[in-house]
């Protein structure tokens, strides 16, 4: 009876403060931490997912780009059950081969792996890769049917046979990757399509924030001819895209968490990145546990007692 009559858990009571707004950039897949994690309370979050960026084959010179990872920028309310007890983030691995990029998740939500050239066929994906050589259309973006989209279609490629090869741009996750050209019966003249253009979301994310805060751009297509000239590589999309590959030349990676689409001719898309804004907040008093009879008598008595 110690505790004025009351047998019950010693009163907490975690009083009401102001957070700020924090960015947390997660380059790698782990669990998202809030700050003040046990006031149980909902947390608005500007939350961005970019999913790891496809690749443009291995065939330097005459493939599409690869498309860019899906790009998802997010208003979230995170659920006072995840603010307790973290949020696991999963970064999605660029493409390696023929493999599409791989999905990032995180609060429940997914952004689409970049799509890949394979065998000379592009493939879909978060953005769409780019066409290869022989008049291959490019594919389709948007594969996990989001909206707004995720991604964009992967231009389409083109040829003329023993003069000029041009790939298709990749997709990105702001704009359709550009389609090749060439000059009929003319050897140099390919003119491979540049990869799509990613996304600035630097005004969701005041601060600092790694590549400018541009993202998910597709990668060039390749460019060929039987001998020099080749003609011209496609440019990779802001956001980090790779250039293609220009005659018997490797083509550009994407770059490490951009999830940009590699250029033809390079195996190896751009890792994602999860982006997490928690946006200033009042977080409200909370008690745990039971007043004894005193304490609620000396509160009420000194015009404190709230109800909590």
């Amino acid at each position: 009876m110690a505790n004025g009559g009351i047998i019950g858990p010693v009163t907490t009571v975690k009083p009401a403060k102001c957070l700020g707004a924090r960015n947390t950039i997660k380059l790698s897949s782990g669990t998202h931490v809030f700050q003040c994690s046990t006031h149980k309370q909902n947390r608005p979050a500007q939350v961005l997912i970019v999913a790891g960026g496809g690749s443009g084959g291995a065939c330097a010179g005459r493939n599409g780009g690869g498309g860019a990872g899906g790009l998802r920028n997010l208003a979230l309310t995170i659920p006072q059950a995840l603010v307790s007890t973290g949020a696991p983030i999963v970064i999605g691995g660029g493409a390696s081969g023929n493999a599409c990029g791989t999905n990032s998740t995180a609060f429940c939500a997914v952004a689409t792996g970049g799509g890949t050239q394979v065998g000379g066929t592009a493939r879909a994906g978060g953005s769409g890769a780019g066409g290869c050589h022989n008049c291959q259309c490019g594919a389709a973006g948007n594969e996990g049917s989001f909206s707004p989209v995720e991604g964009y279609a992967g231009g389409d490629g083109v040829f003329d046979q023993c003069y000029s090869y041009a790939g298709g741009g990749g997709g990105g996750s702001a704009a359709v990757g550009a389609d090749g050209t060439k000059t009929s019966n003319t050897a140099g003249t390919a003119c491979a399509g540049n990869g799509g253009n990613g996304t600035d979301v630097s005004p969701s994310f005041p601060g600092t924030i790694p590549n400018s805060g541009v993202y998910a751009g597709g990668g060039g297509g390749g460019a060929f001819s039987p001998g020099a000239p080749y003609g011209t590589v496609g440019a990779g999309g802001p956001g980090g895209g790779g250039a293609g590959s220009l005659g018997p030349a490797a083509g550009v990676v994407g770059v490490a968490n951009t999830g940009g689409g590699s250029g033809g001719g390079s195996p190896t898309g751009g890792s994602g990145i999860v982006i997490i804004r928690e946006q200033a907040v009042e977080l409200k008093s909370r008690v745990s546990g039971v007043f004894s009879t005193s304490d609620v008598y000396d509160l009420r008595k000194s015009g404190n007692w709230t109800g909590f």
